[in-house]
């Protein structure tokens, strides 16, 4: 179980079982059961979640139990709080898998975001040099000298 807080300040703790599994799935067709015998499932199943925000918050909203309504809860979620109910969801899953595949899952979610984050800064310097290669060629212009080629 983990948590996070909403807008509002109101705190929720999500939790995961079998039954509140099997919900999800006749609802929503996202099968968490499945998920914990298939690795590449278990990485992308919230990753495909987080990507349907209206859904993602439905899912968060039935897994904390929340007692308010739907639409005020989705009122209460932004960037920061989709952010942080996105971890707790993360982790809550995590938790839901028999103890030996969950260090196999944090290993491979640590490695891919230290990836992904590597793969950021890659693109980020290229953009970068890119972007300064066409400045210097503005100011050349701006100054009437010739461009230099290829740059």
């Amino acid at each position: 179980m983990a948590n996070f807080t909403d807008s509002q300040g109101r705190e929720w703790s999500i939790n995961l079982n079998v039954g509140l599994a099997s919900r999800l799935k006749k609802r929503f067709g996202i099968d968490f059961v499945a998920a914990l015998y298939d690795v590449e499932k278990s990485l992308s199943v919230i990753g495909e979640l987080y990507q349907q925000l209206d859904r993602f918050c439905e899912v968060v909203y039935i897994l904390a139990s929340v007692d308010i309504p739907l639409d005020e809860f989705m009122d209460a979620m932004e960037g920061n709080q989709i952010a942080d109910a996105f971890e707790a969801l993360d982790q809550t899953f995590t938790d839901f898998h028999p103890p030996g595949k969950r260090e196999r899952i944090a290993r491979t979610k640590a490695a891919m975001k230290a990836a992904l984050e590597n793969g950021q800064e890659s693109m980020m310097g290229e953009i970068n040099q890119k972007v300064e290669a066409e400045i210097k060629q503005a100011i050349r212009a701006a100054a009437g000298l010739p461009s230099i080629p290829g740059k």
